[in-house]
């Protein structure tokens, strides 16, 4: 698959390479954001006594996307 990008790409495999590389870090960086604000909402969903709450809770999560 690697190859296949290069020559699709007319890059090299040692550039296609790095560019994975960099991709798969900004996505871990990138989901341990997005995990870290579910679980915030799920505890702020849990403890929320209306349904306003909750629903503050959401929006708060959402935007921390």
């Amino acid at each position: 698959m690697v190859e296949a990008e290069a020559n699709a790409t007319g890059a090299d495999v040692a550039t296609v390479c790095q560019r994975i590389k960099r991709a798969r870090t900004r996505w871990e960086k990138r989901a341990g954001t997005i995990e870290k604000a579910r679980i915030t909402a799920k505890a702020d969903i849990r403890r929320s006594s209306t349904p306003a709450d909750m629903h503050r809770a959401l929006t708060r999560f959402r935007n921390a996307l």
